[in-house]
């Protein structure tokens, strides 16, 4: 018994002295904290969790008694754990508007107002100080993110003020896109090239591409600053979260801004830019818009030449290559003595060797299909779409699989244009060849045939 009691003294010791090591939690009311914080001129740290929440258990288990949580948090926070679901929890929650666990918020103790508030489990322990360095930080700063905003609206700052914003809004995970185009505007002058270029890169996030720094990007090439393929790399990251903010913003006149310089500048720009385009003018019901859209598009892919889809297809299916080694080298074992020319076979076998060309079949199928579902009373558009999905047929006619869903979607828009006969044998031919090569879909095939006999 003395030496079960010796063990089991071992374990509360050393659970004891972990916990002495990490984060210290004060067990009082929330009243009695704020008093103690108040009296030692500290801030108030608050986890608020649930005894069902999973990462509250991980954090408790793992982050707070590590040591140098506690290093980082015990000397500036006084801390306090609350179940958010009981007693004077409950309360609190509400007051901190405590929506999801585990959230942690950082209070002024004398004004008990948040000073930086957080929800979810961060990465690693690391992630957990970090939360205290920014809500140190923002103790320290004397202006709020609201007063910043203010201030930028009244047009009465300067270089200082615009450096201070970018930094809170980047410790407070907000969007810099003003604050950074309004920085390079009116300060750019004062950097070197070099000076200019790494502060578009580093800011490529939050930049947009219609701005002076796309244009000066631009003047970079060739000019031995910067290597032509870092250019074209940051250029085409500006390009990409222009659009994807413009998409956002449902504003028209600047997603087509950011779509025309996608499909100038970006790899494939033409693919990137459509959908975001089609989505907006569906969504707004602009029908004119969208007719356009279908025009310039569906001509772009059914007009692409030959010799494009072999560098496309080559350079997509190097890169697919190169991906699928780089991941096997990375599992080690077995998997990493898989060669190359495995590699390739393999990846020919899948059709990855073919991937432009049945990517623009997919695009204009797509296009295709919505005329056949929302625009068939076009008659020129619906002309037009006929031609465009036998350009579709005809790039994924090595693989019925790839084929068939092309060639249903031409019956389709057959029959529509009058030419129901004409959809019945395609219909019967897609049937025939789907039934040869085991194509699963050949059932739903054979439902559309009946359809069309019985009309």
């Amino acid at each position: 018994m003395k030496y079960i009691f010796f063990i089991f003294s071992i374990i509360i010791s050393t659970s004891v002295f972990a916990q002495e090591k990490g984060i210290q939690f004060e067990k009082g009311t929330w009243k009695e904290v704020v008093a103690k914080a108040k009296k030692e001129n500290k801030m108030i740290y608050v986890d608020f969790f649930t005894t069902w929440c999973g990462p509250c258990k991980l954090m408790s288990s793992k982050y707070f008694i590590d040591e140098k949580a506690g290093v980082k948090y015990n000397p500036t926070f006084v801390n306090f754990k609350i179940d958010a679901e009981k007693g004077e929890g409950v309360e609190l929650a509400k007051k901190y508007n405590v929506t999801g666990y585990p959230t942690n918020i950082f209070i002024d103790s004398k004004t008990e107002k948040i000073i930086y508030k957080t929800m979810g489990c961060p990465i690693d322990v690391s992630g957990l100080i970090e939360n205290a360095d920014v809500a140190i930080l923002e103790k320290k700063d004397p202006m709020s993110i609201e007063e910043y905003e203010a201030k930028f609206k009244s047009n009465k700052y300067d270089e200082s003020f615009l450096k201070k914003n970018k930094k809170k809004n980047n410790r407070l995970g907000k969007l810099n896109d003003t604050y950074v185009d309004e920085y390079f505007s009116q300060y750019s002058e004062k950097m070197t090239d070099l000076e200019k270029y790494n502060f578009i890169s580093a800011n490529e996030e939050s930049l947009t591409a219609k701005i002076q720094s796309f244009n000066y990007l631009q003047t970079l090439i060739n000019k031995n600053i910067v290597p032509n393929d870092k250019i074209q790399q940051t250029t085409e990251s500006l390009v990409y979260h222009s659009l994807e903010k413009a998409e956002k913003s449902n504003n028209e006149k600047e997603l087509l801004e950011a779509a025309i310089l996608m499909k100038n500048y970006y790899t494939n720009g033409y693919e990137y830019s459509f959908e975001p385009l089609e989505k907006f003018y569906i969504k707004n019901k602009n029908e004119k818009r969208l007719e356009e859209l279908y025009n310039e598009y569906g001509n772009y892919f059914s007009n692409i030449k030959p010799e494009v889809f072999d560098k496309k297809n080559k350079d997509a299916f190097e890169s697919n290559v190169d991906a699928k080694m780089s991941m096997l080298k990375f599992q080690g074992g077995e998997a990493a003595n898989i060669t190359e020319g495995e590699v390739r076979q393999q990846l020919i076998e899948d059709g990855r060797n073919r991937i432009y060309s049945v990517s623009t079949a997919n695009n204009l199928n797509s296009i295709c299909w919505n005329i056949y579902e929302k625009m068939s009373a076009n008659k020129s558009l619906l002309e037009s779409s006929l031609n465009w999905i036998q350009t579709a047929m005809q790039l994924t006619d090595i693989d019925i699989e790839e084929w068939a869903p092309m060639a249903d979607t031409y019956a389709h828009l057959l029959v529509v244009s009058g030419k129901k006969q004409e959809a019945i044998q395609q219909m019967k031919h897609i049937i025939k060849m789907t039934s040869q090569n085991k194509i699963e879909d050949v059932d739903s095939y054979k439902k559309y045939l009946k359809e069309l006999e019985k009309k």
